[in-house]
């Protein structure tokens, strides 16, 4: 995108160096970064998502009503203070992925006290009412595609699915570091016993998961090997 299309974050208190972006989808197409919401201009795609085809193809992949959308560029050495956004989350029926577009170990994204690290091509739903801020200490651009979506059906299952992930993967890391019920587990072939010893031992290390996304992460890994072995 040409140079001059980048426009400087409204809110100059929050950062320090080159924290800019471009509007993608905004009230009317303005391709002002935060217009003013106007109820009588719907969210429309600017001249910048009509002239580029590899983000229009990116976004039509959201089975979900898109509001906002920037791509947010955070400059080497540049950083964005601690803060939070209001009146966006799941409890206000909107919620904001980040997809990073170009990044690097050295941009680093702290949210509630935790890093996030995401990598390049990966979409992340970020809380940003909780606390965050942003450093890129690297030498490099670091580029974010930020999508603000309706929460509905689809994409309430979508955060669902991959929270069990994420909750899945937390029980696979306290197994594998406790020898004796990895042993356990190993050593129990009736399934429908395996899926509810999972289960339970999930909640006894204060994880969510149902027997269905126990079956469904297993079920996942088998698809993972096939295609490991056959690709």
């Amino acid at each position: 995108m040409d140079a001059s299309a980048w426009l400087p974050h409204f809110n100059a208190q929050y950062y320090e160096g080159d924290w800019s972006g471009i509007a993608l989808r905004s009230p009317g197409g303005s391709v002002a970064l935060y217009p003013d919401p106007n109820p009588s201009q719907p969210y429309a795609a600017t001249e910048h998502l009509i002239a580029s085809p590899r983000l229009r193809a990116a976004l039509d992949r959201f089975d979900c009503a898109l509001s906002s959308v920037r791509v947010l560029r955070l400059g080497p050495g540049a950083r964005v203070r601690e803060h939070r956004d209001y009146q966006i989350g799941l409890e206000f029926g909107e919620v904001r992925l980040h997809v990073p577009l170009e990044t690097s170990p050295e941009a680093e994204f702290v949210i509630d006290g935790a890093p996030l690290i995401a990598a390049a091509g990966e979409c992340w739903y970020v809380d940003v009412t909780k606390p965050h801020r942003v450093a890129n200490r690297g030498s490099r651009a670091r580029l974010h595609l930020v999508i603000d979506c309706v929460v509905d059906p689809w994409l309430r299952d979508l955060l669902d699915d991959a929270a069990a992930r994420l909750t899945f993967a937390r029980l696979q890391m306290l197994v594998e570091r406790d020898s004796a019920i990895c042993a356990e587990l190993w050593n129990q072939t009736d399934h429908a016993a395996f899926v509810q010893r999972a289960v339970q031992l999930a909640g006894e290390h204060g994880l969510s998961l149902r027997a269905q996304d126990i079956e469904a992460a297993m079920a996942d890994g088998r698809r993972r090997w096939h295609d490991a072995q056959c690709g």
